[in-house]
């Protein structure tokens, strides 16, 4: 279990200049969809913690597996 999230897909948003969609699968509720989005502004830490509040509370196939970044946390 990673402690850390890979960053390479949110400097890629900084250098193409387009926003980061959060997709999910909510397998306790049976949902799937598209949530919010986040323009990414190059304060990796504040918009990291976005990113995180959005997905503190989807329950995956495998809650167990899944853990938010420490850093951004």
């Amino acid at each position: 279990l990673a402690p850390q999230w890979k960053t390479g897909f949110y400097h890629t948003a900084v250098e193409a200049n387009v926003p980061i969609t959060f997709g999910y699968l909510d397998y306790k509720k049976k949902e799937a969809g598209v949530g919010d989005f986040v323009y990414p502004t190059g304060n990796i830490e504040n918009d990291m913690k976005v990113i995180m509040d959005f997905y503190r509370n989807i329950s995956g196939k495998f809650p167990e597996l899944f853990q938010l970044d420490e850093r951004f946390d």
